[in-house]
């Protein structure tokens, strides 16, 4: 019989690890909480490390061009390059991969006992408040945020990818506690069209740095969410990182809404207040290149978010049927740009692999 497996979350990684289970034939169901049947992803653009782009050279049949080439190179206060370097990265949008992913996933079919075919499934605004160890199977109890009614489902392999913020790893792992970093990442994106050409020239296949007092600043071209790659219709996005002390009255404003709620991750685009926005970009655009100074004046709605640290001490639970992945598992730093590689890791991926045969030899 086929192995039958849940992936709590249905994000990146969540995909990722779903995609590769129903490849290996497996019966594969997602539980995500979100409500709406997409996701935006903001606009960010991230970093398609080499585990993600060789993933989708296997796995991805839709041969959906996602990304954009770019090396690095630090400017100075002139927009004069100070550092290039040659090797070439791939840069992509959250919402445009999460886009091809969902895509992929939903396009793939199983067959039961019978020779039927099964569809993959994909179940919004669902949330699992709990794991049962039922012996050989997992019961994953599951709350309908719509109806609100419960129900569970019995899998064989559990994925947990539930972020950054997991509910089930903090079941499994009580004593693990996020820790605040000590600075937070201011993000943006301005349509290609609001960007004068001399500028474009200096960030045309490129990642630029900017080093400043305690912060620096990268910028870099992406895909729009719907995957235009156009020049003259691309985003240029920017990751600001800036320190901010814990408990101290600039974090609490930084992180405080428009209609005053004091958020403890993301304060979302659209809810920043224009006073912070105004005031940040006044303490350090004098520090910086015209080039990104003009970006920073262009976005009208950036997102903030505060950085955690958090390692799981373990990652796999009730005898190899628990598997946690991404950010669930470790956070990594944004500024590494490695964190959608590390929601694809070798070492999980072959775990996934070597219990599926185990049980099913």
């Amino acid at each position: 019989m086929d192995m039958t497996a849940v992936v709590i979350g249905g994000s990146l990684s969540g995909l990722m690890h779903a995609i590769m289970l129903r490849d290996l034939g497996s019966k594969v169901t997602v539980v995500e909480q979100e409500i709406s049947d997409s996701r935006r992803g903001y606009d960010a653009g991230i970093r398609a490390g080499p585990d993600v782009v060789k993933f989708l050279e296997k796995y991805d049949r839709t041969n959906s061009k996602y990304h954009l080439h770019a090396a690095t190179q630090f400017v100075n206060k002139k927009d004069k390059p100070i550092f290039k370097s040659a090797k070439m990265m791939a840069w992509t949008s959250w919402g445009f991969l999460w886009s091809i992913l969902r895509k992929h996933f939903d396009s793939l079919e199983t067959s039961d006992e019978k020779g039927d075919k099964c569809p993959s499934a994909f179940m919004q605004g669902r949330r699992v408040t709990g794991l049962k160890d039922l012996g050989s199977r997992i019961e994953v109890q599951v709350d309908d945020l719509i109806s609100h009614s419960t129900s569970s489902i019995d899998a064989d392999i559990v994925i947990v990818a539930d972020g950054t913020n997991s509910t089930i790893r903090e079941q499994l792992l009580p004593n693990a506690v996020r820790k605040y970093a000590g600075y937070v990442s201011w993000r943006g994106v301005i349509p290609e069209a609001h960007v004068p050409e001399e500028y474009r020239q200096v960030f045309e296949g490129r990642v630029t740095f900017h080093l400043m007092h305690r912060s620096y600043i990268i910028v870099y071209v992406i895909p729009t969410d719907d995957g235009d790659m156009e020049v003259g219709k691309r985003m240029y996005n920017f990751v600001w990182y800036v320190t901010a002390s814990k408990g101290s009255k600039e974090l609490h404003d930084i992180m405080t809404d428009v209609d005053g709620h004091l958020h403890q991750g993301t304060v979302p685009r659209g809810l920043v207040r224009s006073a912070v926005w105004d005031e940040q970009r006044a303490k350090s655009v004098a520090q910086m290149p015209p080039c990104i100074a003009h970006l920073l004046e262009k976005t009208e709605k950036p997102f903030v978010s505060k950085i955690y640290d958090i390692t799981s001490s373990k990652g796999v639970f009730h005898d190899g049927k628990v598997f946690l992945v991404g950010d669930a598992l470790a956070t990594f730093r944004p500024h590494i740009g490695l964190s959608t590689n590390q929601g694809l890791m070798k070492h999980g991926r072959k775990q996934c692999c070597d219990m599926r045969r185990s049980n099913h030899d």
